[in-house]
């Protein structure tokens, strides 16, 4: 039942709604003891509300929860999780850059193809809409100074592991291209 309301309150619920149960939601997202459907939809509920009100998400207070959430082992949550990241990024991308080495461990996560369910993958490629979400977040940052960082990006080898003939592929591999050019140019920093 948890889930419906939280479906109704970002649907539904106005700028009073998203000032009044912002923190209610956070809760949720960031408590353990909750199901993963009830964490998935409120990230989802949280990323409704932060975008009929920017200020309902500290951002201060919520880089590092972020953070935390990236660790998530459940794809569900991770994947919502990714979408609140994007938003966030977009307008802040200077209060989270403690996300930017755990975005690029998911795309490491996703190449070695290490504890993806199988409902997860399509046609072969594990997590797809993941590791869109993913390099939409990276997007946003500027160059990465950090060198491990930097390599581990460019390291991470996702085109030949991931990559299939198809539709899809040309476009996450365009969308991994612009990451690169945009994060990097020179690897080994020179």
């Amino acid at each position: 039942m948890t889930s419906g309301y939280l479906f109704y309150v970002g649907n539904i619920g106005g700028r009073e709604f998203a000032e009044s149960l912002a923190p209610d939601v956070q809760k949720l997202l960031i408590s353990s003891s909750c199901r993963p459907l009830v964490r998935k939809k409120a990230a989802l509920c949280l990323l409704r509300l932060y975008r009929k009100n920017p200020d309902v998400v500290n951002v201060d207070g919520w880089a590092d929860r972020m953070a935390q959430l990236l660790d998530e082992r459940d794809l569900g949550v991770l994947t919502s999780s990714m979408s609140l990241l994007v938003a966030l990024v977009s307008n802040h991308h200077e209060a989270y850059w403690s996300s930017l080495p755990k975005c690029v461990k998911i795309l490491e996560r996703l190449a070695r193809n290490q504890d993806i369910p199988q409902e997860y993958t399509y046609y072969g490629i594990p997590s797809p809409w993941l590791q869109v979400k993913t390099m939409r977040a990276l997007q946003y940052f500027p160059t990465i100074e950090d060198p491990n960082t930097r390599r581990s990006l460019f390291e991470v080898q996702l085109l030949p592991r991931i990559i299939t003939f198809s539709l899809f592929a040309h476009v996450t591999l365009m969308r991994f291209g612009f990451v690169i050019l945009g994060v990097t140019t020179d690897i080994d920093g020179n």
